[in-house]
């Protein structure tokens, strides 16, 4: 356990390094262990250390076709727990939890499976930061973060697959 969470540490100081604070802008996104904040990474960090594309997929909580910027999930739950996670991912729990306190969790094993996507940008509204509605009654923004799978089996209402948006915590349960 102590290995692991000095693994984590040096992990986490690695990844958040840099030589410009300028990097320090945009959406940030709280990491935890076990509830307790290791670090708290911003968009730009993100773009700098992981690689993002273009998915295009069926949003059944949009019932349409949507278009985002993305990073895979895969790769940002390796770059912050690192890559050690694969030994001892079948006993670990990730929380995903929202601005609004909503929290929901999943297994580790599960959550580096093929298709998980964190979006960052939708790409089917116009202006940086500008995301389409997606409960328009309650003006539920998306933002700052979204998770959403590819895989037809994985959707929002599966428990097993969540799709939380405005999502700004994410945290390793050991």
């Amino acid at each position: 356990m102590k290995r692991f969470i000095l693994l984590l540490s040096i992990s986490l100081i690695l990844f958040s390094c840099s030589d410009d604070d300028s990097d320090l802008s945009g959406p940030s996104i709280v990491v935890e262990h076990n509830g307790v904040q290791v670090n708290e990474l911003f968009l730009n960090q993100l773009k700098l250390n992981l690689s993002s594309r273009e998915l295009s997929l069926y949003d059944q909580l949009h019932r349409k076709q949507k278009n985002y910027r993305v990073f895979e999930l895969a790769d940002l739950l390796r770059h912050f727990y690192t890559d050690s996670l694969n030994t001892a991912a079948a006993s670990l729990k990730i929380q995903f939890r929202a601005l609004d306190g909503y929290t929901v969790e999943a297994p580790l094993s599960q959550m580096l499976e093929d298709g998980g996507y964190l979006a960052f940008e939708d790409l089917d509204v116009e202006g940086e930061g500008n995301w389409e509605i997606i409960v328009p009654e309650r003006s539920n923004n998306p933002a700052p973060y979204y998770i959403v799978w590819s895989g037809e089996d994985q959707d929002p209402f599966d428990s097993a697959y969540p799709w939380p948006y405005q999502l700004r915590t994410i945290n390793l349960e050991d």
